[in-house]
């Protein structure tokens, strides 16, 4: 989470064209070898770590479906750092830090999936900083 926070906040343009465009079709023979290869898919890594926290019992009994978790979490802290990029300058919201913000989320929607008495460690971008409780 924290290297996905840090890419989209210091290469704001990368993340906008990455996240926030459509570049390949769904079914085009490029975006098959892409979702064919582990190490090119990076959503695919994301999940399977879900499906092993899912299978190491660390979130709550009735949320099993990994691909749910891990779009759910990812979805999150993509709407932060989107509205970030598209409205972070916009003078109509008092915005707390983006950084703040992004890791209130992460913490937030990973401690409602976890099972009790997992503990859930803060994300804090600097390994200094302590994010708010």
């Amino acid at each position: 989470a924290r290297a996905y926070i840090r890419m989209g906040l210091e290469r704001p343009n990368h993340y906008s064209l990455m996240f926030m465009t459509p570049l390949i079709e769904a079914d085009s023979s490029l975006m098959q070898e892409k979702i064919a290869n582990p190490e090119n898919d990076s959503y695919r890594l994301f999940r399977s770590i879900v499906e092993d926290c899912v299978g190491a019992g660390a979130f709550k009994p009735e949320l099993t479906d990994a691909e749910l978790l891990a779009q759910t979490l990812w979805s999150g802290l993509h709407g932060v750092l989107s509205l970030h990029i598209a409205m972070g300058d916009h003078p109509f919201v008092d915005w707390r830090p983006v950084e703040t913000r992004a890791c209130f989320m992460h913490d937030l929607i990973l401690r409602g999936m976890l099972r009790e008495g997992v503990a859930c460690p803060q994300l804090a971008l600097d390994p200094a900083q302590t994010p708010p409780a």
